[in-house]
């Protein structure tokens, strides 16, 4: 299932050649009680992602993928 898109941000960071974005977004969760986001750290040579669930009911009972996607386990 598509996720409610509630937030977004991003910004820029570091200097010279090591610059880059760090863009997060906020879902709303499967019951309607909590956040899932998704933080990505696009910079030159440290690219990184997290995805987290502050609804332990929703943490319980799906999995979380990029682009506001939950599937159930």
């Amino acid at each position: 299932m598509y996720l409610k898109l509630i937030d977004t941000k991003s910004d820029s960071v570091g200097f010279s050649n090591r610059h880059g974005h760090i863009t997060e977004q906020k879902y709303e969760c499967p019951c309607g009680k909590g956040v899932v986001a998704y933080e990505i750290d696009d910079i030159t040579g440290f690219k990184n992602w997290d995805i987290y669930c502050d609804c332990k009911n929703c943490s319980d009972k799906y999995h979380f993928k990029r682009g506001g996607i939950a599937e159930e386990k």
